[in-house]
């Protein structure tokens, strides 16, 4: 007797462009853009952010060309979510959160990511605007921008691109922020909807995903909107910043213990050798 083959489980991601076609139209994606201090923000927001709300998370860091992203390795931690470095022609899934490789910029192609060498130009990376720009046009409503702690504003020159697109923007509150810069320079373009600390954003994220879930649904109806009553939101914040606190140091703490290693192996294999050449410490950044 021939046994039945097993059926295999489509994730939301795989289910949705199932049933959609190429693209799916439905699927919103979130774009959190940082640079200096976001590593903390991600942290905190992947941490309490739900693992099952039908969206999409890619993360546009700046760091430099020849650096190793240690995102990658350290986010999955924070989340149940697979955590993925982008490659040329991916295809993006919900419930998935995405992290751009070193020295290369990102832009949406239909339900597709295309990556290539980031352009080198004169003062800070304008990773972040490329990416924004393109969600703006290929997601429309259903695109999403958060901007992170970071130096300087990029980012801030796509936002009014998000918001005609029908989208929405989100800023970290300034003083959460280790870099305020770029949601500062985000607030100025007159286009943020929210301004929150990082435990909020995670809130509002899980809300609107929520609620998009059941539009969708239920079309025509409208759902009541929820709120975190505000002592929760303020027990919460206190929570996750001590967290996002004690995690940033353990990080720290883990870097310096691997530089600290990785000299002391370079060492050794030198005097093993008879040089006498003093190894460099190499520098990885996340």
């Amino acid at each position: 007797m021939k046994m039945p083959e097993p059926r295999l489980r489509m994730d939301r991601g795989e289910a949705n462009l199932h049933a959609h076609g190429k693209s799916d139209d439905h699927l919103t994606v979130v774009c959190f853009g940082a640079s200096s201090g976001g590593f903390e923000a991600y942290c905190t927001i992947l941490s309490l952010l739900p693992s099952d709300t039908g969206m999409a998370y890619i993360i546009v860091h700046h760091q430099p060309a020849d650096g190793k992203s240690l995102l990658v390795e350290i986010l999955p931690r924070m989340t149940d979510m697979p955590v993925v470095l982008v490659a040329d022609g991916e295809r993006v899934r919900a419930d998935h959160v995405y992290v751009v490789p070193a020295g290369m910029q990102v832009t949406m192609d239909g339900d597709e990511f295309r990556i290539r060498t980031l352009l080198k130009t004169s003062g800070w990376p304008k990773n972040i605007t490329i990416f924004l720009q393109s969600l703006a046009d290929d997601r429309q409503k259903r695109a999403i921008a958060v901007i992170l702690s970071g130096f300087d504003s990029d980012g801030a020159a796509a936002l009014k691109s998000i918001k005609e697109a029908g989208g929405l923007v989100f800023a970290q509150e300034f003083r959460t922020a280790k870099q305020p810069d770029m949601p500062q320079s985000a607030v100025k373009t007159g286009c943020v909807d929210r301004l929150l600390q990082p435990a909020e954003i995670a809130f509002q994220l899980g809300r609107i995903g929520e609620e998009r879930a059941w539009l969708k649904d239920n079309p025509g109806e409208t759902k009541k909107e929820t709120t975190l009553p505000k002592s929760e939101q303020s027990s919460r914040t206190g929570k996750t910043k001590r967290q996002a606190a004690h995690i940033g140091r353990s990080h720290g703490k883990r870097l310096s213990a691997k530089k600290s290693s990785e000299k002391r192996a370079r060492a050794a294999a030198s005097n093993l050798s008879g040089g006498g050449e003093k190894g460099r410490s190499g520098q990885n950044k996340g």
